[in-house]
């Protein structure tokens, strides 16, 4: 689990994008904008801005958000990995005010460059309040199952597969895989880790930079055209996912192929 203070200058226009495979958690401390907007699985939602405002960003989510006309702005930003809230889920929230979140992250960012033994514990014993405290107010809420977990059988494998290459031009949620096996997000989860050793996550984005390369090496189509082809709403977006799983940029990687 790790806290970070986001501060921004006054801009004329601000953005935020996260694709994490942890849980993030935003806290507005103070800062205004005239108009502010996310994007999540295709939707759109006007964000309220307000002091101890939270948006709650699920493990695997792709989430956008953009401002204009901001004065200095300022937020907390926890990062929380899955497996620190058992077999739960976090739900996705938007704009809902949490004063204990921005409490207990306030008095955690307070500690922050304090090396002694008295710090020490009161941050451990701090993080642990906030984990339990998110995991309550946000965790969706299931009924213990006893079966065990499933494993894909041929035909399953089959239909992710084809949908997974079929549609990497479109928004592509764990919803609508888990969908697609017969299965809830968290068994699916549970299970793909298991058959394919990694999360439906970053399988995804393997299969949609496997995808651009290829376009890269056989097509003329410009850079842009390929990251909208294989996925990824803006381009900025799609050269730094690129290069961060490749090593280069995709115009390097197509002068490297020749």
């Amino acid at each position: 689990m790790t806290l970070t203070t986001v501060r921004e200058a006054p801009s004329n226009s601000l953005s935020w994008e996260f694709d994490s495979a942890d849980h993030t958690i935003l806290v507005w401390r103070r800062g205004t904008a005239k108009h502010k907007e996310t994007y999540s699985a295709n939707r759109c939602h006007r964000l309220d801005l307000r002091q101890s405002s939270v948006w709650v960003i699920p493990a695997e989510s792709h989430s956008f958000a953009s401002a204009r006309d901001t004065s200095a702005v300022e937020f907390h930003q926890l990062s929380l990995d899955p497996s620190l809230v058992g077999s739960g889920e976090l739900r996705s929230v938007i704009s809902q005010r949490d004063p204990v979140l921005h409490g207990l992250l306030d008095r955690i960012a307070s500690t922050s460059g304090r090396s002694d033994t008295v710090a020490g514990l009161l941050r451990d014993s701090l993080f642990d309040a906030t984990r339990l405290h998110v995991l309550d107010a946000y965790g969706v809420r299931r009924e213990p199952r006893r079966i065990g977990r499933r494993s894909f059988d041929r035909g399953t494998r089959q239909k992710l597969t084809e949908f997974l290459h079929d549609g990497l031009d479109r928004e592509i949620t764990l919803e609508a895989m888990a969908e697609i096996s017969g299965m809830s997000v968290r068994s699916f989860r549970q299970s793909f880790s298991a058959e394919y050793g990694t999360t439906p996550h970053q399988y995804l984005l393997d299969v949609r930079i496997g995808r651009a390369k290829d376009l890269l090496t056989t097509t003329a189509l410009s850079v842009a055209e390929i990251g909208a082809l294989v996925g990824f709403g803006r381009p900025s977006h799609f050269a730094a996912t690129f290069k961060s799983r490749v090593g280069v940029s995709p115009t390097q990687f197509r002068v490297q192929q020749g």
